[in-house]
């Protein structure tokens, strides 16, 4: 059984799926989402910018799409072939245990 919270999220990235169709660039589609989780009145950071310092040095920046603080971090990704590569999978898994959350739909 799925949450309230993640039914709503799933709902509204459907919705923008089949507002705005395929192959627009992935910018607008965060942004479109964005907008309607705001709507929705769920508190997110959309594409908070953060740097991964290790031992006093750049190791990475991290830039999800957007997060939903101690609940998710979302992932918005343009397909080709219809399917995800492994590299999304590891990038979301990234950004996971940097910002410490359990659960990162890609959606």
């Amino acid at each position: 059984m799925m949450d309230a919270l993640s039914y709503k999220i799933i709902g509204e990235a459907m919705r923008v799926h089949r507002e705005i169709g395929p192959g627009v660039d992935e910018l607008f589609y965060h942004e479109l989402l964005s907008e309607y989780l705001t709507e929705l009145g769920i508190v997110h950071l959309w594409r908070p910018r953060q740097t991964l310092i290790h031992r006093g040095r750049v190791a990475d920046i991290f830039e999800p799409d957007i997060v939903i603080m101690e609940h998710y971090v979302l992932e918005l990704k343009m397909l080709k072939k219809g399917r995800f590569s492994p590299e999304h999978y590891i990038q979301l898994k990234c950004y996971l245990k940097f910002w410490n959350i359990g659960v990162g739909p890609v959606i």
